[in-house]
């Protein structure tokens, strides 16, 4: 009889327990539209055919990202390289986001390394986890070429926290 009601007890505290539970869990939310600030750490990075890849493993990055919401183009991330040739902005632009709920997102992006314009084109695969509106964490897979011959395929463990919106425009009137 005692078994009996400890189990009842334990079932209840659980169910006491979900029913407590905000109702945004993590994963139950999308991130907000606006510029997120992202700490990136590179868990691989390798190249074929003896290329070498711009991050090695174990850096540490930082950079800018913007969300333009789900299902939407206009989604831009911004970093710097500061490397052996000097320092670069390097500016990613991606497709159209996932929709709204949609934890993975993958396609081509192309990019520019400025100052001097140099275009790059590559492919990626990210997966998401919501934690709130402010922000969300994604494990990335870039392969892009490096030389000649040679590809480099880097995965990022990243960090999004959303550090600004940026203002509703309206369309220019030519």
């Amino acid at each position: 009889m005692l078994k009996l009601i400890s189990v009842k007890f334990l079932a209840g505290v659980v169910c006491l327990a979900a029913l407590a539970t905000p109702r945004i869990a993590i994963g139950e939310t999308v991130p907000g539209v606006g510029i997120y600030s992202v700490s990136s750490y590179v868990v691989s990075a390798t190249a074929t055919n003896g290329g070498t890849c711009g991050a090695q493993q174990g850096y540490y990055l930082s950079s800018y990202f913007y969300y333009p919401g789900p299902a939407r183009m206009g989604a831009v991330e911004r970093h710097s390289i500061n490397g052996p040739q000097g320092n670069f902005i390097q500016e990613l632009h991606f497709p159209a986001t996932p929709e709204a709920k949609g934890n993975t997102w993958s396609g081509d992006y192309r990019g520019t390394r400025f100052p001097g314009g140099t275009p790059q084109r590559g492919t990626f695969s990210t997966t998401f986890t919501f934690v709130d509106v402010n922000s969300f964490l994604g494990t990335t897979t870039y392969a892009y070429p490096v030389g000649q011959d040679s590809t480099c395929t880097t995965v990022f463990q990243n960090t999004y926290i959303r550090t600004g919106k940026l203002p509703q425009h309206r369309g220019s009137s030519d």
